[in-house]
């Protein structure tokens, strides 16, 4: 038996298991500010507590590619816009979404 010793500071543990103590790397869900030691941790959370959120951030950006036939039309545009001078993207995308009857999206950013 020891006299006047100091006890062990008590240990918590949390009641929900996906709930841990920031780390010195630590990752944080953008839609409740939890957070988790492990990036794995942090996406099973974004899985069972924020569906709509994971699989918004699971789809992979699509690279679009361009048919020959596709390619020729934008060549044969381009060509007819320059001989008129309005070579504007903008234009480009009008004059593309009549021959193809869809809409044509201009992203400049």
């Amino acid at each position: 038996k020891v006299a006047n010793s100091v006890p062990a500071p008590a240990t918590v543990t949390p009641l929900d298991s996906e709930v841990t103590v920031p780390a010195a790397t630590s990752y944080v869900c953008t839609a409740c500010c939890r957070t988790f030691s492990t990036f794995s941790g942090l996406r099973l959370h974004e899985k069972r507590k924020h569906a709509s959120t994971f699989v918004a951030s699971s789809q992979r950006p699509k690279n679009h590619r361009w048919s020959e036939h596709e390619m020729h039309d934008v060549r044969a545009i381009l060509a007819k816009l320059e001989k008129t001078g309005s070579s504007s993207l903008a234009k480009l995308a009008d004059e593309l979404s009549c021959l193809w009857q869809e809409s044509i999206s201009v992203n400049t950013a």
